[in-house]
């Protein structure tokens, strides 16, 4: 297979935290500032949200400030915050899951960045957001396509016969018996199917030597090694031309998202074993959106402890609420803000309250006729290290009030935090 290789040359790499404002230097490498996007399209994020004066926005990860020169490093501002176990515990969560597409982007495009730190790593992460997405995706029936197949078939005619080969194999070596053809057969060892078995055998390799490595607490792993059988029937790419053959087809619409992971650790792959034998290791630069992250975690451990009556994005006529309590009729909203922990933001206040006086919401809370004239309890919560484990008594019990306002509380989760080195 084709690889895709990277210059070793190592570049400026310049470490900062969310918020932070850059340095002379780093601005003085910018030619203009790009206007960010209101979309909240991640993949259109440029350096990590800076915004004109230089400061840094609400995203981490590793990107290139002027490429194959000056790469940045971006860590949470939550101090020791772990990112990556944030990530693993969102893989956990069906619910959570499904929406992890949304919290980072990988720039497959850019140049690899050399790196020594293997925590700056995002490829551990992609694979098992890959092998999580393909154990759903083999619990239904594969997909079908026409496959292009040569044989050279005993007493049958099937397809076109090749004339050339049919000299060559059978008139030239006297064998009137057999007609040698080409057809179309259709097979799930089609090329969606091989790219799908080539990244999964690429990811579990790379697993098995991270684990140890690492220190991942992989979940699952013992599944995923069990999805082998599902590919009995099935080959690997045989080059880049194969790669490069697939088309989405609406009828298997899952398959989009593991087929770009599937490719992006390929690449990843390819990038490594052209780079030979060295200790840099070559990270695809990337950007996680620390907000959504945040959010889609709440959303894990949230339906972990308390259960389906925590229904996620509600929409209403004016916006959509992060989460709505249906039981205990509650507008819940999730803020990456740790200074919660002593105060509090106005705007985010109007914003939970505007919801909780959404009739779109208050519909979806079962409130009507005289109910609606009640205020609405509303929530807010936000990562504090050490506060306790989020479970339904915590939930229930642990919410404190915010003081200048009428049913307006809010309640510290516990995030996961690296132990100090």
């Amino acid at each position: 297979m084709e690889r895709w290789v990277s210059p070793i040359k190592r570049p400026v790499l310049r470490f900062f935290s969310e918020h932070e404002k850059l340095d002379q230097d780093c601005l003085g490498r910018l030619k203009a500032f790009r206007p960010q996007p209101l979309d909240g399209d991640i993949a259109k994020i440029w350096a990590f949200g800076l915004a004109p004066g230089g400061f840094l926005s609400y995203y981490v990860g590793l990107d290139w400030l002027e490429e194959g020169k000056v790469a940045l490093q971006v860590g949470p501002k939550v101090e020791g915050l772990d990112f990556q176990a944030m990530f693993l515990a969102c893989l956990e969560s069906p619910a959570a899951s499904r929406h992890l597409r949304t919290a980072y982007d990988v720039r497959a495009s850019s140049r690899f960045i050399p790196c020594r730190d293997e925590r700056l790593d995002i490829t551990p992460l992609l694979v098992l957001h890959f092998l999580t997405l393909l154990q759903d995706l083999l619990r239904k029936p594969l997909k079908k396509g026409y496959v292009a197949r040569e044989e050279n078939l005993i007493a049958k005619l099937k397809g076109k016969i090749l004339m050339g080969g049919h000299l060559r194999k059978n008139v030239f070596g006297m064998r009137p018996d057999r007609m040698m053809c080409r057809y179309q057969e259709f097979s799930v060892d089609c090329p969606e199917n091989r790219l799908l078995h080539s990244a999964y055998c690429a990811s579990l390799d790379m697993l098995r030597l991270w684990i140890p490595r690492m220190g991942l607490r992989v979940p699952g792993m013992p599944s995923y090694e069990n999805l082998e059988p599902h590919f009995r029937n099935i080959g690997y790419l045989s080059g880049v031309a194969e790669l490069r053959e697939q088309r989405s087809n609406p009828l298997y619409r899952e398959y989009g998202e593991a087929l770009r992971l599937a490719r992006l650790i390929l690449r990843i792959q390819g990038y490594r074993e052209g780079a030979g034998e060295t200790k840099v290791r070559l990270v695809p630069p990337y950007v996680i959106d620390m907000p959504k992250l945040f959010e889609l975690f709440v959303l894990a451990r949230l339906r972990k402890e308390i259960g389906a009556s925590i229904h996620f994005q509600g929409v209403g006529r004016y916006g959509a609420v992060d989460f709505l309590d249906v039981d205990r009729r509650l507008v819940i909203d999730a803020k990456y803000k740790p200074r919660y922990a002593d105060e509090y933001v106005i705007e985010d206040v109007r914003q939970v309250a505007g919801y909780a006086r959404d009739v779109g919401i208050l519909g979806k809370l079962k409130l009507a006729g005289e109910d609606r004239d009640h205020v609405v309890d509303c929530l807010i919560i936000f990562p504090e290290p050490g506060a306790p484990e989020l479970t339904k008594a915590h939930y229930d019990s642990g919410t404190k009030g915010i003081a200048q306002f009428h049913r307006m509380r809010k309640l510290g989760i516990a995030v996961p935090v690296r132990e100090a080195t």
